[in-house]
């Protein structure tokens, strides 16, 4: 029983909650950077980060981690009062971000040095998560899925004979006269 709440413990999809803040900061922001002979691209930079925002930018660190140290494939965002499963991969995380929008210049602006230029715009300080994981609601699930775990298992028919006399009681006879 401990080892299937174990398991069920490992399965918890942590949650995280979307904040709007972040996007409309970031929004923001974008308007005023100084691109130098880029300039022509804010409009574009802006278009772009508002996309990949939609989707969500989160930050791996350690609450990411489940206890057998892997990181999960799906999350629950929380964007009001809804909550939808996403798959990782349709995230984005803050270093994904930080290379897409220096690719975007590299791209789109070769006659600049896109490395300095996303530096002295002070994009680099830009990208922020937009996804805070929310521990409060991930426990309550996690300690949720951990009490479903039935004590008990097996069926047995009325008659049915479950164990003998003489004969040793096995730790599945156990669970079954348990049950």
């Amino acid at each position: 029983i401990q080892q299937e709440r174990d398991e069920a413990s490992e399965e918890v999809i942590p949650y995280y909650r979307q904040n709007q803040a972040v996007v409309e900061q970031v929004a923001k922001s974008v308007s005023g950077v100084h691109l130098g002979d880029c300039s022509h691209l804010r409009g574009e930079l802006a278009a772009m980060l508002s996309r990949i925002y939609d989707k969500g930018v989160i930050s791996i660190q350690n609450d990411n981690v489940s206890k057998s140290g892997s990181v999960p494939s799906l999350v629950y965002i929380q964007r009001g009062k809804r909550a939808e499963r996403t798959p990782l991969s349709e995230i984005y995380s803050t270093d994904d971000v930080r290379q897409l929008v220096k690719e975007f210049l590299q791209a789109s602006c070769p006659e600049a040095y896109s490395e300095q230029l996303y530096e002295e715009s002070g994009l680099s300080s830009l990208i922020q998560p937009n996804l805070v994981f929310d521990k409060e609601t991930t426990e309550l699930v996690h300690d949720e899925a951990a009490r479903y775990i039935s004590t008990t298992a097996g069926v047995v028919k009325a008659g049915e004979v479950i164990i003998s006399n003489g004969e040793i009681v096995t730790a599945e006879v156990e669970q079954l006269l348990e049950s």
